[in-house]
């Protein structure tokens, strides 16, 4: 799994539930493999993909909410890629909060 795989995955209109497994699945193993800079970036990723597939699993989900919660996570969440190879920690901090807060925001 690799960066390519992650930003393929957070494409404009992915925001359907196989797809955020998906986003799970090839997240965490990167996250954890010692080969990012940051892997808490690869961890937040994967646990909001999670999040929002779990929350949406076997829902007849209406469409307008699906699109707002899409535009209020997705950038976040490709911000954060575009960070993976930062050389600032304090940077790369804010943007995961700012997603973290973003999904909270978008699922309640």
């Amino acid at each position: 799994m690799s960066y390519a795989d992650i930003r393929a995955a957070l494409r404009p209109g992915g925001f359907f539930v196989s797809n955020l497994w998906h986003l799970t699945r090839i997240s965490y193993p990167l996250g954890k493999s010692g080969e990012v800079r940051y892997p808490a970036i690869r961890l937040t990723i994967a646990s909001i993909a999670e999040r929002v597939a779990a929350r949406w699993e076997g829902e007849a989900l209406d469409n307008d909410v699906a699109r707002r919660v899409e535009d209020t996570i997705l950038p976040k969440l490709q911000a954060l890629v575009e960070l993976a190879d930062a050389n600032h920690g304090t940077v790369v901090d804010a943007a995961i909060n700012d997603a973290l807060m973003a999904v909270t925001v978008a699922l309640s």
